[in-house]
């Protein structure tokens, strides 16, 4: 069942873009409803592409180098991933990544950045570079457990996970079960 007509939402919530554009308003709320409203549409590329309207937003008024822009890279990272661009994933990993290891050093989320960025890497088949991320990922989420929410410490099962999909791509099985199992006490 859906609750909204995301078609109309979308219509919509572009309209309001302009609109506001027109006036000399800043955009940035009405684009990140319509990059919400793209990834509930499965519509990853474009969703990545208004995301993108959203980080020059969030820039001009907080600055590149804040947290709350690393927030957007972040989601930037999740839906370029989603839309398998991996290098361009990659790229906005790594810019996150330096925003946090900079401003946020003992942040569980610099660890699930590293994961993260493992995870490009990986698929992209960079397995030996990706490795090291991954383990970082993990074992530094897993050293910060306790600073995260319950909610948050899905992160976990998600870096073992993918630590999971690695070792099985290089065919070290011994090593994808023990991660396996260790996804699963999760």
């Amino acid at each position: 069942m859906q609750w909204i007509d995301l078609d109309d939402a979308e219509k919509s919530t572009r309209e309001a873009v302009e609109i506001e554009r027109k006036i000399g308003v800043n955009p940035e709320t009405a684009l990140v409803n319509l990059t919400l409203i793209l990834e509930m549409r499965k519509d990853f590329s474009n969703a990545a592409s208004a995301c993108r309207e959203v980080l020059v937003c969030v820039r001009q008024r907080a600055g590149a180098e804040s947290l709350e822009s690393c927030r957007y890279v972040a989601y930037l990272t999740h839906l370029l991933l989603k839309a398998k661009n991996f290098v361009d994933a990659e790229v906005s990993s790594r810019e996150c990544l330096a925003i946090r290891e900079k401003l946020a050093p003992t942040d569980w989320l610099l660890f699930k950045t590293k994961s993260v960025l493992g995870e490009c890497l990986m698929e992209q088949k960079k397995y030996r570079v990706a490795e090291p991320f991954l383990l970082e990922g993990y074992n530094g989420m897993k050293a910060l457990e306790e600073k995260m929410s319950l909610v948050d410490k899905v992160n976990l099962v998600s870096a073992a996970s993918r630590l999971v999909h690695l070792y099985e791509e290089i065919g070290a099985t011994e090593k994808a079960t023990e991660w396996r199992k260790i996804a699963a006490e999760k």
